[in-house]
C-alpha cells in the first residue's frame, strides 16, 4: 500500500525546483514531540509566505532559478525533520541542500524534453489518494506518524482548509512533478539507460553537473543577514 508523501519544501508555483520528498521510516525515537513539530512549523510560516506558494501557478516550470524564500523553507523543513527524530546523521551543508533543490529542478526538465507528459487525470488520481491516506491515517510505526504530522502542521500554516489546500495550484504542480520524475526514471530503466533503480542518483548527479554553469549559486538564495 502506498505511503503518505510528505511536502516539505518550496513549492512556488513550479515544483521539483522546490520540492523533496523524504522516506519517513526512522526509528530513532519511540515517542513523537508534536509541539516540537508545531513550534517548528509555527517558525517556518513566520518566515515564509505560505500564502504565496499555496496559490502560485505553473509559470516557470522548466525554470531553474531557486528564490531565498524557497531555499530557506526546505532547510527550516531539513533542520526541523533532523530535530525531531535525533537522526544521527549530520544535517547538510547549504551547499548540498540547493543541490538536491536543484537535481529536482533538473529531473523535470529532463523529463520535459524528452516529451514525457501527464495527464491531468494523473494528477487528479494521485491526489485523491494521498489525500484519502491522510483523512484515514493509523499510525502503524513511527515513521509514519512523522510523516502524518508533518502534513498535518503543513497544512496548518497555509491558513488553508484542507479541502483548499489539497486543491491548491501548488499541490497539483508538486504531484505533476513527482509523477514526472517517476514517469522518467521508468523510462530509463524500460530503454536501458539505467540498469537498476539505484543508479537514478547518479543521473540526477550527472545532471547537476553538467548544468552547474548555468544554475543559481549558493550566495544567490541565501537570505542576507
Amino acid at each position: 500500500m502506498r505511503k503518505l508523501s510528505i511536502i516539505v519544501v518550496s513549492c512556488v508555483g513550479i515544483i521539483a525546483a522546490g520540492v523533496l520528498w523524504i522516506a519517513y521510516t526512522t526509528t530513532a525515537k519511540q515517542t513523537i514531540d508534536q509541539a516540537a513539530i508545531e513550534r517548528g512549523f509555527d517558525d517556518i510560516g513566520a518566515q515564509v509566505n505560505q500564502r504565496m506558494y499555496m496559490e502560485a501557478g505553473r509559470s516557470g516550470i522548466d525554470s531553474l532559478s531557486i528564490t531565498p524564500e524557497q531555499f530557506l523553507f526546505y532547510k527550516m523543513n531539513i533542520e526541523l525533520y533532523h530535530h525531531v527524530t535525533d537522526s544521527s546523521s549530520a544535517i547538510p551543508k547549504d551547499q548540498q541542500l540547493l543541490d538536491n533543490l536543484l537535481k529536482e529542478k533538473l529531473v523535470v526538465q529532463k523529463a520535459l524534453e524528452l516529451g514525457i507528459t501527464v495527464e491531468d487525470q494523473e494528477v487528479e488520481d494521485y491526489i485523491a489518494e494521498q489525500k484519502n491516506i491522510y483523512e484515514q491515517f493509523q499510525a502503524e510505526e513511527q515513521g509514519d506518524r512523522i510523516a502524518y504530522e508533518f502534513m498535518k502542521n503543513r497544512i496548518r500554516i497555509t491558513g488553508l482548509s484542507e479541502e483548499q489546500f489539497w486543491n491548491s495550484n501548488t499541490i497539483r504542480e508538486t504531484y505533476y512533478e513527482a509523477i514526472l520524475g517517476s514517469k522518467l526514471r521508468a523510462k530509463l530503466l524500460a530503454d536501458g539507460t539505467l540498469s537498476d533503480p539505484e543508479q537514478f542518483n547518479q543521473f540526477q548527479e550527472e545532471l547537476l553537473k553538467g548544468a552547474r554553469d548555468m544554475l543559481p549559486r549558493l550566495e544567490d538564495v541565501q537570505q542576507k543577514k
